[in-house]
């Protein structure tokens, strides 16, 4: 028996009902559709006929189909300004730049008919391993566990710099990135710093390569990378832990999707020196924040905020601290090596007391002698003595 095309289907439901063959319920069911949507199909079939079910069934002209130049428009907008983008990333800037209304998909698919973009099939093997894959649980609230993570290459055009990347688990959320010539102890503190401004969080997951010991850019003193830090983080009451392989992967994937965009970002703005795209870089984290972001399980905030007092202690503890002494009466050691200091530093220290330097980024010190501080130092007020 031949298959009945929609209309006569309706029409010969519609006159068995008029005849009184079937019920209005009958008639919704053998039309697979409710009582309501039949009673409706009904007046409307009564009031224009077969033009009204044409109409429905798709041959008039949608009002909604964009026109032969906006078409135009958007395939030029893409190859001229945004070629090798991303679908995703050129639709974000279309919507916010360009002010652009149709859908991701009417954009994907326009640029996929105009060959601007391949058309990607994933394996049956991908499909597999997707579902194969057990996700590990985010946690539930924002501050319980923050991951810091390191990315080298020429973010900047003719810069190789490393970009330094603190992000919260539950959230997905960007809380610090900036570029910096040469990932160490003072990149991650400076990381630790901004994240700091939001509240104090419970756990670090450090997720990038440092060097054993700390270099002679970052302190004059020497000493070990891991246990400043270490340091850093008990006195600040967060636990730490270091490229853990059951929590890589989310990091990962924040530097994953950077990598594919920053640098087509700067280079859309002109950016080409490494501190112009780290003012860039502050206004963008909310841009891509409200992109890859995403709402924690629990609303609630585990970042416990600082107080003024706490705020202002901050600088002594995001900083390298080196335990000194006074040996026979007047030489004074650091970390088991001899330090020559100015005279006027040489006066304040006595040969009963404990003392600490502090060395903050900016190079200074302070000479403290338990928690009072002595006196300030300068770069040219001491310096380690060669063996």
């Amino acid at each position: 028996m031949p298959q009945i095309a929609p209309e006569a289907e309706f029409r010969a439901v519609y006159e068995a009902w008029s005849a009184g063959r079937l019920t209005r319920a009958d008639a919704a069911t053998k039309l697979d559709m409710c009582e309501r949507t039949f009673s409706r199909y009904v007046s409307r079939f009564r009031e224009n006929g077969s033009q009204w079910w044409q109409d429905r069934a798709g041959h008039r002209v949608s009002r909604r189909r964009a026109s032969d130049e906006e078409l135009a428009t958007l395939i030029g907008l893409y190859a001229s300004q945004y070629p090798g983008w991303a679908v995703r990333h050129f639709y974000d800037r279309y919507r916010r730049e360009h002010g652009g209304s149709r859908s991701y998909t009417w954009v994907k698919d326009a640029l996929q008919r105009a060959g601007l973009v391949e058309r990607r099939a994933r394996d049956a093997a991908s499909k597999r391993r997707r579902k194969e894959r057990t996700p590990i649980g985010r946690k539930p609230r924002e501050g319980m566990l923050v991951h810091q993570v390191a990315s080298r290459r020429e973010w900047v055009a003719g810069h190789r710099c490393d970009l330094i990347v603190t992000v919260d688990d539950a959230s997905n959320r960007v809380c610090s990135g900036f570029l910096v010539a040469a990932r160490g102890i003072w990149s991650v503190l400076g990381g630790i710093r901004e994240t700091l401004d939001q509240g104090l969080f419970d756990s670090l997951h450090l997720h990038m390569a440092l060097p054993s010991r700390l270099s002679p850019e970052e302190t004059v003193f020497g000493g070990h990378t891991k246990s400043q830090l270490e340091r850093v983080m008990k006195e600040l009451g967060i636990e730490v832990c270091y490229s853990d392989p059951a929590l890589r992967t989310r990091p990962m994937r924040v530097i994953g999707s950077l990598q594919r965009r920053l640098p087509r970002e700067l280079a859309a703005a002109a950016i080409v020196e490494v501190d112009l795209a780290n003012r860039y870089l502050s206004r963008y984290w909310t841009r891509f924040n409200h992109s890859f972001g995403r709402l924690p399980t629990d609303a609630s905030s585990a970042f416990v905020p600082l107080t003024v007092r706490n705020r202002e202690k901050l600088r002594d503890v995001l900083c390298l601290k080196h335990e000194i002494g006074v040996h026979n009466g007047h030489q004074v050691l650091c970390e088991g090596k001899p330090l020559d200091v100015a005279e006027q530093v040489r006066q304040q220290l006595h040969a009963s007391e404990n003392y600490r330097i502090h060395e903050y980024e900016n190079g200074d010190c302070a000479l403290f002698n338990g928690r009072c501080r002595v006196m300030a130092m300068k770069k040219a007020d001491h310096r380690l003595a060669l063996p």
